[in-house]
């Protein structure tokens, strides 16, 4: 008797709970669209969005394919947050 398709496919899944870590590596880089850059920084989209229509956000690392939707690795979002100056700090008097 031959195996149906779709148990042949379950033999190609890891058991749950063990997935694969060279596919699931929490080291790996995350891409973030909007939303998820301004909730990484602790701001709200339209916020994130004037930043980059005022060029004050750092620029895009690459735009997806067909949406052409920007997207920043997460390490570019956290060294963008970590150089902003903190709430309500006077930037002009440096």
């Amino acid at each position: 008797m031959t195996p149906s398709v779709a148990s042949r496919r379950l033999d190609r899944c890891p058991p749950i709970g063990q997935t694969s870590a060279r596919l699931y590596s929490a080291d790996m880089a995350k891409k973030l669209g909007i939303a998820q850059a301004a909730a990484r920084l602790g701001v709200k989209p339209s916020t994130w969005r004037a930043y980059m229509a005022r060029e004050q956000a750092p620029a895009p690392d690459g735009r997806e394919e067909i949406s052409g939707t920007p997207w920043w690795w997460d390490s570019t979002i956290d060294a963008f947050g970590k150089a902003r100056p903190g709430r309500g700090a006077r930037t002009d008097l440096a």
